[in-house]
């Protein structure tokens, strides 16, 4: 898993020129609620990372916490509906199991693509993949 730094600050970059709100509701909310995720799943003492890159073709934003991780057979699952990769500590500490499979839908109508990089015990990254647009 590749570190990310932390930021003190986030740059936005626009990635996508419609004028279609959803779009742009859809892409804030995964943001938000992959941060929200990292800060939850993280240790209190711990930081999360999030990453900003950009090539030719694409603008990446990866989003990485130090949290317990998401096995294999989880991660396969973890973007279905009223997924939960452990009942027990969501039970305690909140939530439906529908972030990520909005996150996903949302990502999907931006023509984006969603991946998961995580390791049992040592945290997760989820990195968002926008394609550019070509702004004529």
């Amino acid at each position: 898993m590749s570190a990310c730094s932390p930021c003190s600050r986030w740059t936005w970059r626009r990635i996508h020129s419609g004028t279609d709100s959803g779009f742009q509701q859809g892409r804030h909310f995964g943001i938000k609620n992959l941060i929200k995720n990292a800060l939850k799943y993280s240790p209190p003492e711990e930081n999360i990372f999030i990453k900003t890159e950009e090539s030719d073709s694409e603008i990446i934003c990866s989003f990485q916490d130090l949290g317990s991780g998401i096995s294999k057979a989880d991660q396969e699952k973890i973007f279905e509906r009223f997924y939960r990769v452990d009942k027990g500590r969501t039970r305690k500490l909140g939530g439906t199991g529908l972030g990520l499979a909005i996150v996903k839908h949302a990502i999907d109508r931006n023509n984006a693509k969603i991946e998961i990089e995580s390791k049992l015990s040592f945290g997760s990254t989820f990195s968002i993949i926008f394609p550019k647009v070509n702004e004529k």
